[in-house]
């Protein structure tokens, strides 16, 4: 029941594995992710601002794809605090 909102991009998603065996020791093979273009961040961050009020609590995670600058995730933050969201950043 979960809903998603992707914003799509040009690139393809990126795959990433778990291997884990009977001891619980596990790694992961992790494959380079796209690049986002500025364009394509910008869009996300209009649609973000078009969803975000639809939403009290607000999750961003993962590390950021090549192409964004190191602030996105201050913007997102800066966002939800303007409109009052609860936001959780993994």
């Amino acid at each position: 029941g979960i809903k998603n909102l992707f914003t799509r991009i040009e690139g393809e998603t990126r795959t990433c594995v778990n291997v884990s065996d009977k001891t619980g020791a596990s790694g992961e093979i992790l494959e380079e992710g796209p690049v986002v273009s500025e364009e394509e961040a910008g869009r996300f961050i209009k649609e973000y601002c078009a969803h975000i009020e639809d939403y009290d609590i607000i999750c961003v995670s993962g590390s950021l794809p090549r192409g964004l600058t190191s602030s996105f995730y201050t913007e997102l933050i800066k966002i939800a605090r303007e409109r009052k969201k609860r936001i959780i950043v993994i």
